[in-house]
């Protein structure tokens, strides 16, 4: 595997993986800005015109996915996949907004481990602050192998066998699989 195809939309059973494009760029300074929604995430200042610059730095580049996620047309929130090496890949800069049903983290992860297979990953790495005691959580649940930590970071490994059972077991969060719209 050399890089992620970048679809242009993923549709799971409520929610859509849209591919990131300039027009989200406010959306994105928006919530990324926010200080309870991004406190997790990794720092960073960009202001609407330099989110359209990095966005535009993306749409050039051969490697990685990055989708806003969509409730019903409206942006609810990102999630990105990147860092791919072999049949491997990162995922993160996962944000929702709060007030989302219960099960939309589950169809959101369902969703990213669908895709990751449907291009031909077969294990997915993920870095978790330690903070974010409800993200890896959610990820220990899922199965999620913890392979390492430090300070301020957890690091979990979800290889083919737990996605592919995962992906059986919750079927019901994702029961017409994905649609994938190149």
């Amino acid at each position: 595997m050399d890089a992620l195809k970048k679809a242009q939309r993923v549709r799971g059973r409520t929610l859509q993986l849209w591919t990131v494009t300039q027009g989200d760029a406010a959306f994105i300074h928006e919530i990324r800005s926010d200080p309870v929604l991004s406190r997790h995430l990794s720092t960073r200042s960009l202001n609407v015109a330099q989110q359209i610059k990095w966005i535009e730095a993306y749409e050039r580049s051969i490697s990685g996915a990055y989708f806003t996620i969509r409730s019903g047309g409206t942006a609810v929130g990102t999630v990105r996949m990147y860092d791919e090496t072999g049949e491997q890949f990162t995922w993160g800069a996962w944000i929702m907004l709060g007030d989302l049903p219960a099960p939309a983290p589950i169809e959101v992860t369902l969703m990213v481990y669908e895709y990751a297979r449907v291009c031909g990953f077969r294990e997915a790495v993920i870095d978790v602050r330690q903070a974010n005691t409800t993200v890896w959580r959610f990820h220990e649940w899922f199965g999620a192998q913890l392979i390492r930590q430090d300070s301020r970071d957890r690091f979990y490994r979800v290889n083919d066998t737990l996605m592919q059972r995962r992906l059986a077991e919750l079927r019901r969060f994702l029961p017409g699989g994905i649609d994938v719209d190149w």
